[in-house]
């Protein structure tokens, strides 16, 4: 499969496809057994998306291809007391990288990995 990807930073009208896929993620972990936990993890993880995003609190880079997001990244950002190292205390949690199994083995997760830690630099994170 030779489809060129488009890297972005995801937005709030992302949401929909974010929640998907770390659905997709949390059921591939057995970490979902029931329509009921699905239900109750979709709920919240909209409501956590919607405020965290637009609060900046969260960052998430997507890989898509043919305009359908096919692979996700997500940083927490999080401060800490401030130290001699990290003055500003910012420090960031990389999390839910995962890619549908159609498009694995195809170096997304690695870009997307590269996009978070490079995203963390220029804000000033300086703990990952």
């Amino acid at each position: 499969m030779n489809v060129p990807f488009e890297i972005r930073q995801a937005t709030i009208q992302d949401i929909e496809d974010l929640t998907r896929l770390r659905l997709e993620f949390l059921k591939e972990l057995g970490k979902i057994q029931s329509e009921q936990e699905e239900t109750l993890v979709t709920t919240a993880t909209k409501q956590y998306l919607e405020e965290a995003l637009s609060n900046h609190e969260f960052i998430s880079f997507v890989a898509l291809s043919n305009h359908r997001i096919v692979s996700v990244s997500g940083i927490v950002l999080f401060k800490r007391p401030p130290s001699l190292q990290n003055l500003k205390g910012l420090e960031a949690y990389i999390l839910n990288v995962y890619t549908i199994p159609p498009y694995r083995r195809k170096g997304l997760a690695r870009t997307l990995l590269e996009r978070c830690i490079e995203e963390c630099k220029t804000i000033g994170v300086k703990r990952i």
